[in-house]
């Protein structure tokens, strides 16, 4: 992902960590659901001591900060760091 350029995740939601060393070690953390979403947004909020929130399927995102695999996106009204894998099918808007 190019800082600068919008991207969608048209078939996960994405956990938005606080920075990228929260993102750190961690796999990739996306879920088809919005229940299991919210779920995993508390308990890694609680088990963190950080907030940890999530995106919504088809919202666009902003690439604001590319680490390799870690990406600081802007997501609607929510900003933090996602972890990047293909298998996302995360893509460019066009």
């Amino acid at each position: 992902m190019e800082a600068g350029k919008l991207y969608l995740c048209e078939k996960y939601f994405l956990l938005l960590y606080p920075d990228q060393e929260t993102a750190s070690g961690r796999s990739a953390t996306a879920f088809e659901g919005l229940g299991t979403a919210v779920g995993a947004a508390t308990y890694w909020t609680r088990k963190l001591g950080k907030s940890v929130s999530y995106t919504d399927k088809n919202i666009p995102l902003l690439s604001l900060n590319n680490k390799e695999k870690y990406v600081e996106v802007l997501a609607g009204d929510r900003k933090g760091w996602i972890i990047v894998e293909d298998w996302l099918g995360i893509k460019e808007i066009q």
